[in-house]
């Protein structure tokens, strides 16, 4: 193919795809070289490494190099942290062929506490009391086991 990359579309952009023609996928990148469908897992608690990209490219010969943040990536389920991180695809069979771009894993809040509210039991022992810790951050809803 030489030095000839004109693969695929002739626009540079990013979309949010509703539906997506590709199932699984929900976003799109393209060059006039590849087109890449992905989608992103962000991180579900705060501090942790377990946001992902899953892709699908097209375009090229249909032999990719992908690398995530210099990385050469096998497979679409990466370990990656909070921030941004750079997808670069690369036709193996014509190395000069190569698209790259940004994309952003987010987490929630961590979960933390500012304040907890007693009421002690009304007889000892007693099993009626209150533990009630005001609580903020994380995602859906925070349960707490008092220690025994």
């Amino acid at each position: 193919m030489g030095n000839n990359c004109s693969y695929g579309l002739t626009s540079s952009s990013t979309f949010t795809l509703n539906p997506c023609p590709q199932p699984n996928y929900d976003q799109i990148k393209w060059d006039e070289k590849f087109t890449v469908y992905y989608k992103i897992q962000n991180n579900p608690c705060a501090g942790n490494s377990l946001g992902s990209i899953q892709y699908l490219v097209k375009g090229g010969t249909g032999n990719y190099i992908i690398n995530i943040d210099g990385n050469t990536s096998t497979s679409n389920n990466v370990s990656l942290a909070t921030g941004t991180h750079t997808f670069t695809v690369t036709d193996s069979l014509n190395t000069s062929c190569s698209y790259s771009f940004q994309f952003t894993i987010t987490e929630p809040p961590a979960l933390s506490w500012s304040s907890i509210t007693t009421t002690n039991p009304t007889c000892t022992p007693g099993n009626n009391g209150i533990i009630i810790p005001l609580t903020t951050g994380g995602t859906g809803q925070v349960s707490f086991t008092p220690p025994c």
